[in-house]
């Protein structure tokens, strides 16, 4: 997967009350989505190498859909 490890986007989905991090679920890890204390589990289900990367992918869509 190729991904840009983007500060600027994490450092405002912090700012923005985003937070997104791993769960561990049967076969590997799902994406949890917590914005304002809602929290929202993804369906995809990441190996151990893969979920990093998927969170900063997240952090990056949410980034740029909000600066929109």
């Amino acid at each position: 997967m190729d991904i840009v490890y983007d500060m600027n986007a994490q450092k405002w989905c912090f700012e923005n009350g985003y937070r997104i991090y791993p769960i561990v679920n049967e076969g590997g890890y799902k994406l949890v989505i917590e914005y304002k204390g809602q929290k929202r589990t993804g369906q995809l289900v990441y190996s151990r190498d893969e979920w990093v990367d998927g969170v900063w992918k997240l952090y990056s869509q949410i980034y740029a859909k909000q600066k929109a």
